[in-house]
């Protein structure tokens, strides 16, 4: 089916971003060599002026490493074999996670709530703060319930790493998901993803081979590709991790756009497919931006818009320097740790003030947005209590710990078990390698597990209770020290890098 455009941007966006510029240039190209094509996409003669304009078939040119494309208003949009119509910003080139641990050090947000005025820590100019990762809220039918759906996919001719792969992505997930708890808790709600899961906690990845060749694979081939394999379901939006991406440009990611500004559980916003791709990135921050636009976010109409779909507010996943026509994008702001949503006013409010922007717009973290979970922080479990870690011989680590002294709205069933190399994380208390930070590993429903640790050296865990509610509040750290490498220095390092 085919659908129109949803309610569009100011038309000035249209010649901002630098990958619409370089989409018009070549239809500008194309119209010089075919009459029925004009630079910005405008209707070939034979076409109603009534048609909305990119609602029909005749609207699109098939341009090379774009598929059928049109532009309007400053959007981009695609036409699947099947008619459906998508809508795009185009590519996105985001900041790498280093490069946004490397920028992290105290700063100011813009007078909202002033979370943006937190104290920088003394280890290589970054804050001391992070955000745990958190396991997945896994919904109980996603034939059903609306969810999101982690897929690894690669061209036909392209060597397949799925196994490789599996849980960088999966702790990509764990880490997007943390941080936007994290930002909710501020607010005194958790805020978690629902998603199909493989096991408690635990989200689902499918393995996925596409028909296109490498040499031609990009935003439209990919998705064009999962849709006619059957990945185009009405209650998911998907999390795609390609493998390849040559046609892309250097791009990091690209999202659909699903819907406008309402506030409203009728906004396309809250409804599927939406796809948001990642190429052969191990950057928690594009996984987590790309699905921000799938989940509308930010529309142009935002106090602090570009009037491309981002942000102008510093250390946040949906912001960057994306020369739209409002952009003025500034590195000073929200710098005190990694934002979602800078001081909680252009798209991420779990209770936002009446009047204002998020309250009367679409607001991500609002009840009426059906693929998160929401849930007051005071119906979860308080920390488990004396956590300890005893490293034992043989690369195995003892963990044992007491039930928290408040269940929350439900009896405790299970216990979240998280690890980390802790002394890795010194000087990126956030970011820095992604495999440096803390991990979901499983779930347990005793108050003891043995792990068996990876690798040598001195590791941190951290163990939160589950009851039918959700996950609560993390266990204090305890630290599985290696024995026989038991210096002061090394063990300092350890209880530095692995603090709140």
């Amino acid at each position: 089916m085919i659908q129109s455009p949803s309610q569009g941007a100011d038309p000035v966006v249209r010649l901002q971003h630098p990958a619409l510029k370089l989409l018009v240039a070549t239809f500008a190209i194309l119209a010089l060599i075919a009459p029925s094509l004009t630079a910005q996409g405008t209707l070939p003669a034979s076409v109603p002026l009534d048609v909305a304009p990119c609602s029909l078939a005749e609207h699109f040119a098939t341009l090379p490493g774009t598929g059928p494309s049109c532009l309007d208003g400053g959007l981009w949009y695609f036409r699947l074999d099947d008619g459906r119509i998508l809508k795009t910003h185009g590519p996105d080139h985001l900041p790498s996670d280093a490069e946004y641990a490397a920028m992290l050090h105290g700063g100011h947000g813009h007078g909202g709530d002033g979370h943006g005025d937190d104290a920088a820590g003394p280890v290589g100019g970054g804050s001391a703060w992070r955000a745990p990762a958190r396991a997945a809220t896994c919904v109980d039918d996603p034939a059903v319930d609306k969810h999101g759906l982690i897929l690894y996919t690669h061209p036909y001719d392209k060597q397949e790493k799925y196994a490789e792969r599996l849980d960088t992505i999966r702790h990509m997930f764990y880490l997007a998901n943390g941080l936007m708890r994290a930002e909710a808790e501020n607010h005194g709600v958790s805020i978690t993803y629902d998603m199909a899961c493989d096991g408690d906690g635990v989200p689902r990845v499918d393995f996925v081979t596409l028909p296109t060749s490498r040499w031609h694979d990009d935003f439209w081939s990919i998705v064009n590709d999962l849709v006619n394999q059957g990945y185009d379901k009405s209650n998911a939006k998907y999390w795609i991790w390609h493998e390849d991406g040559i046609s892309c440009g250097g791009c990091s990611g690209w999202g659909t756009i699903p819907g406008g500004d309402s506030a409203s559980p009728s906004n396309a916003n809250n409804a599927g497919p939406a796809w948001g791709v990642t190429f052969t990135r191990e950057w928690m921050t594009t996984f987590m931006h790309e699905n921000g636009h799938n989940m509308g976010a930010v529309q142009n109409s935002a106090p602090h818009t570009t009037g491309g779909w981002h942000c102008n507010d510093g250390l946040d996943i949906m912001c960057y320097a994306d020369n739209g026509y409002k952009e003025s994008y500034s590195s000073g702001v929200c710098r005190d740790r990694v934002w979602w949503d800078c001081d909680n006013d252009d798209y991420f409010h779990p209770s936002p003030a009446p009047g204002s922007y998020l309250d009367t717009h679409w607001n991500v973290a609002a009840p009426y947005n059906d693929f998160l979970e929401r849930v007051s922080t005071l119906s979860l479990p308080s920390a488990p209590r004396e956590l300890e870690a005893q490293h034992l011989p043989g690369g195995t680590v003892e963990l044992t710990w007491q039930a928290p002294s408040h269940e929350g709205a439900s009896p405790v069933t299970a216990y979240s078990i998280y690890r980390g190399p802790c002394v890795a994380r010194v000087g990126a208390p956030l970011f820095g390698n992604i495999g440096q930070i803390e991990t979901f590993l499983t779930r347990t429903t005793g108050t003891s597990f043995t792990d068996t640790l990876p690798d040598i050296g001195h590791w941190s865990y951290y163990v939160a209770a589950v009851n039918d509610h959700g996950e609560g509040a993390y266990s204090d750290q305890a630290l599985a020290l290696e024995p026989g490498n038991l210096e002061r220095s090394h063990i300092m390092q350890c209880y530095y890098a692995s603090g709140p």
